[in-house]
């Protein structure tokens, strides 16, 4: 089940994101226990647009996205590994797009690794485009600070409507 993420969801947000990060390989993540800052889960939360899939009781996944410009930025999408190949990414970001467009938004942005299975070729799959030559500039912003934290092998991708 997909509902709106609340306040006390986000210490098993983080988990989930910590978990979800232990699957990518070592050096590809600046910070593999990082996990979002409270003032991008505050304005998530904020907007409506903060996430959590439930099974069982149990949060097992999140979408986190704010409002950009004229976009929706998805900034994370995380599944505890446990809890994977169920296809409840697919329905966290169907949710952030039903949003997106039911909002207004002329599309739903991210950035996510080229050559990771479970990122690019996820979201191209669902509709999502790359290339930064079309893309909005803060996403291009974006971009850029993840190149200058020393994450490698980024893209930008667009899903327009």
């Amino acid at each position: 089940m997909v509902r709106n993420a609340e306040k006390k969801d986000l210490e098993a947000l983080a988990a989930i994101e910590r978990a979800a990060a232990r699957r990518f390989p070592a050096g590809r993540l600046h910070d593999p226990e990082a996990t979002l800052s409270s003032d991008v889960l505050e304005a998530s939360l904020e907007s409506d647009l903060l996430f959590a899939h439930e099974e069982q009781g149990r949060v097992v996944g999140f979408a986190c996205a704010t409002r950009e410009e004229r976009f929706v930025h998805l900034h994370e999408m995380s599944v505890h590994p446990e809890f994977g190949q169920r296809g409840i990414g697919s329905l966290l970001l169907a949710r952030v797009i039903e949003e997106a467009r039911s909002d207004g938004a002329v599309g739903v942005t991210l950035t996510t690794f080229v050559d990771i299975p479970w990122n690019q070729p996820f979201y191209r799959r669902r509709g999502f485009a790359s290339g930064t030559s079309s893309a909005p500039s803060f996403l291009k912003r974006k971009l850029e600070s993840e190149a200058d934290a020393g994450m490698t092998g980024r893209i930008a991708m667009v899903y327009a409507f």
